[in-house]
């Protein structure tokens, strides 16, 4: 299989693996995935998996769900935030949830952000 292509399906796993985990999960997941590489000797397919991350999350939309109606200048801030993560070429959507208690949730198709009390309390109840 060319080099190029074992890139773009591990990107492709990698994402789909994360998909809509914690950042705690991502980050498991992530150094698991490292873990496979070195085993398999294929790190040196490193650059070229994430260079097929950063292509693949450019495409994507950014949904945010606020937990109540909130000013269009705190908005920006968070997009302006969210942009040096994900990228500067998101379109942002927004909506409230008024289950999310405060705070905010950011979701792309492949990464959730919950910056919410409901997902904190959601955690802590998983825990317990």
């Amino acid at each position: 299989m060319q080099t190029k292509n074992q890139a773009k399906i591990l990107a492709e796993i990698l994402l789909s693996a994360t998909e809509n985990k914690s950042g705690q999960q991502q980050q498991k997941i992530a150094q698991n995935f490292l873990k496979v590489l070195k085993i398999k000797k294929k790190i040196y397919l490193l650059p070229q998996i994430l260079k097929g991350l950063q292509k693949i999350l450019k495409k994507d939309e950014i949904e945010l769900t606020f937990s109540r109606e909130i000013q269009d200048e705190d908005i920006k801030k968070i997009e302006k935030k969210l942009r040096t993560v994900f990228g500067k070429e998101k379109v942002f959507k927004t909506r409230t949830d008024k289950h999310l208690i405060s705070g905010f949730v950011a979701k792309t198709n492949n990464y959730l952000i919950d910056a919410s009390i409901s997902g904190v309390l959601e955690k802590m109840k998983i825990e317990i």
